[in-house]
C-alpha cells in the first residue's frame, strides 16, 4: 500500500483480491497467525512477514482474510505485520 507517514504510520490494509481465500464462514472462532518484519534505520532487515509464515504461526489451513499493517517512526523503524484469520 502507498499510504505512508513522512514522521509516522501506522495503517492496517487489507488485500483480498491478492490472497487465495478458503471456503471459510465468518466465526468468533476463526484462528489469528501473525508474521513481522522489521526494519531499522533502513541498515538491516529481519523477519518473514509472509502469508505463509502467519499461517504456520496459527495453524491456519484455510483462508478467510489477511490484515497488512505497516508501523513506521520517522523511518528508523520500520516494522511490517501480516494477520492472517482462518481455520
Amino acid at each position: 500500500s502507498g499510504h505512508y507517514g513522512f514522521l509516522y504510520s501506522d495503517i492496517v490494509d487489507s488485500r483480498l483480491d491478492t490472497i487465495p481465500t478458503g471456503e471459510v464462514p465468518w466465526s468468533l472462532d476463526l484462528k489469528i497467525g501473525k508474521s513481522v518484519c522489521k526494519q531499522y534505520v533502513y541498515l538491516i532487515a529481519l523477519g518473514d512477514c509472509s502469508v505463509e509464515r502467519a499461517m504456520r504461526n496459527g495453524k491456519i489451513s484455510k483462508i478467510h482474510h489477511v490484515d497488512f499493517e505497516l508501523h513506521n517512526i520517522v523511518f528508523f523503524y520500520i516494522e511490517n505485520v501480516t494477520k492472517v484469520y482462518g481455520m
